[in-house]
């Protein structure tokens, strides 16, 4: 059964990890055997090396980057998350140059 404890910790993941960068908090909230189960850009390492890579890369194009809790909740074992992403583009990443402008009505959940 999800806790609020969980929910707490899962909140720490958008608010601490990538909205300030402090990539500390990713080995105290996530499993040593943690999995990314939506593909990193190749070359990425896998696990939590691959997830603080993400967000260094993410955080030097967007550094503005944040991440909105829209809605959160638990039912049963299962706590999720609903996101809003914003941040404006002013590095590479990925490939794609800056563009130095928030996109208009851009959202990523």
């Amino acid at each position: 059964m999800a806790t609020q404890q969980d929910l707490a910790s899962l909140r720490r993941i958008p608010e601490e990890v990538f909205n300030k960068g402090n990539l500390a908090i990713a080995d105290e909230v996530f499993a040593p055997n943690y999995i990314e189960h939506v593909p990193l850009p190749p070359g990425m390492p896998t696990g939590i090396a691959g997830l603080k890579a993400f967000v260094t890369g993410l955080r030097a194009a967007f550094p503005d980057f944040k991440y909105t809790v829209e809605d959160e909740m638990t039912e049963g074992d299962q706590v999720v998350q609903r996101l809003t992403a914003s941040g404006t583009h002013q590095g590479e990443f990925l490939g794609w140059p800056p563009r130095a402008r928030r996109p208009p009505g851009q959202r990523f959940i």
